[in-house]
């Protein structure tokens, strides 16, 4: 890890907000996001006008994903 690629916030939520706003989406993009998920998260895109896309974690199996779920 180099120490200039580590950015430090006051909690992951923050984080996750201060990475969309830099980032120059349009109205309606759409941001692909876990389910289950952290409910701040898709308040976050509803205020910034993006679309959810969600995609399902296997709580069977440690809570990931397969390539086909995140494809759909």
């Amino acid at each position: 890890v180099n120490q200039e690629n580590i950015f430090l916030t006051n909690g992951a939520s923050i984080g996750i907000s201060n990475i969309l706003n830099i980032i120059p989406f349009n109205k309606g993009f759409g941001v692909m996001l876990p389910i289950p998920q952290y409910p701040l998260y898709s308040a976050i895109l509803t205020l910034m006008e993006l679309t959810k896309i969600p995609y399902f974690l296997d709580e069977d199996n440690g809570w990931s994903t397969e390539i086909e779920e995140l494809e759909k």
